[in-house]
C-alpha cells in the first residue's frame, strides 16, 4: 500500500470515527452530517466523496463497529488461555459492547439501515458459532454440563446479555457493585461449568 492510499484510508477511519464518536454522544437523529464533517475536519463532499450516500455511510459506520467488537472477540476466542479465561474475556467484550452503548447505536442504525440490520444478523451469528465452538469444547474436556444440549447453553448465556442490555437497574448493579457481581457470576456459571472455581475468582464485569 502507497503512501496516498494509506492517507485515505486514514481519513476514511476518521471520518467514521467521528461519526461514531457523535452518533454515541448525541444519538443518530441529533448529528448531522454537517456536524460529522466538522468533527473529521472535512468537507461533507469528502465524506461522500468516500460513502457516497447517507445510506451508504450508515451501512459502513454499522459494519466498522461489528467489524471491531467481533475482531477483539475472536482475538480472545484463539488465544492461549484455559477455556475458562477465554469464555470470561469474550463475554466481557460483549458487556463492553453493551454499556460503551454501540450496541444501542447500531440497533438506532438497523432501524434506518437495512444492510446495519443484516450486518447485525451476521455479527450474532458468528457470536453464537463462537460461544457452541466453546460449549463443544468444554463438554470435551469435561468442565461443561454434557446433559444440557450446546442450544440450551447458548440461550442460557445468551439471556444473561440480553437482560444486562435491557435491564438499567441490573446492568448498574453488575458493574458498580463487586461483591454482587462475583457472587451472581458464580451463580450464573455454576448452572454451567462442572468446576467453576476460576469464575469466581474472575468472573465478575470489572
Amino acid at each position: 500500500m502507497d503512501k496516498a492510499e494509506q492517507r485515505s484510508l486514514n481519513k476514511r477511519s476518521k471520518i467514521l470515527d467521528s461519526a461514531i464518536g457523535l452518533f454515541l454522544t448525541h444519538t443518530v437523529k441529533k448529528v448531522t452530517m454537517d456536524d460529522i464533517a466538522r468533527q473529521a475536519h472535512v468537507s461533507k463532499v469528502t465524506i461522500y466523496k468516500y460513502f457516497g450516500d447517507k445510506e451508504s455511510f450508515y451501512a459502513s459506520i454499522g459494519e466498522t463497529i461489528f467489524d471491531r467488537f467481533y475482531s477483539r472477540i475472536e482475538n480472545h476466542h484463539h488465544e492461549k488461555e484455559t477455556l475458562t479465561q477465554r469464555m470470561i474475556n469474550c463475554t466481557h467484550v460483549l458487556i463492553d459492547f453493551i454499556t460503551s452503548q454501540n450496541l444501542s447505536l447500531c440497533l438506532a442504525l438497523s432501524q434506518l439501515n437495512e444492510q446495519v440490520k443484516k450486518e447485525h444478523e451476521m455479527f450474532n451469528a458468528k457470536i453464537r458459532k463462537i460461544l457452541i465452538s466453546q460449549i463443544k469444547e468444554g463438554k470435551t474436556l469435561k468442565l461443561v454440563r454434557s446433559d444440557l444440549s450446546d442450544d440450551v447453553i447458548y440461550h442460557y448465556i445468551d439471556m444473561g446479555l440480553n437482560y444486562f442490555q435491557c435491564n438499567l437497574e441490573y446492568r448498574h448493579k453488575i458493574t458498580t457493585d463487586l461483591t454482587f457481581s462475583k457472587a451472581f457470576m458464580t451463580f450464573i456459571w455454576s448452572n454451567i461449568f462442572m468446576d467453576y472455581s476460576d469464575f469466581q475468582v474472575n468472573g465478575s464485569y470489572e
